[in-house]
């Protein structure tokens, strides 16, 4: 893909031979049709295909968490290539290999960037209650917004897995926001969360900004 600021070209749409004129983000871009594809299979080929095919999953479970989380730093991009970048979560599956697919460590997966005060002393614990958890943060920053709430989304420790649909059943995102301001909530999650660890970042609507991520382990 390629861009083009040419003001002869503005008005050119659709394809002509192997090329196609179209807008991506705002920019202009010339997209080539693939003629060929030369399908080498190394170890290091099979496990970069390893590592992308992690992203792919991850960017699927976690999309409704990030894509409001990165919406302002996916600037000529999207949400996921963020979310899958160099940046933020793509070292974490530098251990996939072909053969053994597994998740990407949820303590330090990234959903989220901005300006915004972290959360601050954020706990989980079990309350007692099957698969009920108890959710504990501190609320005294006095430059956390006055509007703000907390995205929160929890996940299994890393395993091996063989599917997105498997993926996708390590990680919770049955939380709606929840306002900064309580500092506390109980949460009735799915059956079988044993082994869990709760993301959150705070949202602001006021100051249109998020806060980066925060990760804690259960107890």
């Amino acid at each position: 893909m390629a861009l083009y600021n040419s003001f002869l070209a503005t008005s050119i749409k659709q394809s002509a031979g192997n090329i196609t004129f179209t807008t991506w983000k705002g920019k202009r871009v010339l997209k080539e049709k693939v003629t060929s594809y030369s399908d080498r299979k190394t170890p290091t080929q099979l496990n970069n295909r390893a590592r992308l095919t992690i992203m792919s999953w991850a960017g699927a479970a976690f999309r409704n968490a990030y894509q409001n989380g990165f919406r302002k730093a996916a600037v000529g991009k999207t949400e996921y290539n963020v979310f899958a970048s160099k940046e933020e979560n793509y070292p974490l599956s530098s251990t996939t290999t072909s053969s053994v697919f597994n998740t990407l460590n949820p303590l330090n997966v990234k959903l989220s960037k901005g300006n915004l005060p972290v959360l601050e002393n954020l706990q989980i614990t079990g309350s007692g209650t099957a698969d009920e958890w108890d959710i504990n943060w501190d609320t005294t920053n006095p430059n956390v917004p006055a509007d703000a709430q907390i995205q929160f989304v929890m996940a299994k420790q890393s395993r091996a897995i063989s599917s997105g649909e498997e993926y996708s059943e390590d990680v919770d995102l049955g939380f709606n926001l929840i306002a900064y301001s309580v500092g506390s909530y109980t949460y009735q999650g799915k059956p079988g969360f044993d082994i869990n660890v709760l993301l959150g970042y705070i949202v602001s609507q006021t100051a249109n900004d998020v806060s980066d991520t925060v990760a804690v382990q259960s107890t």
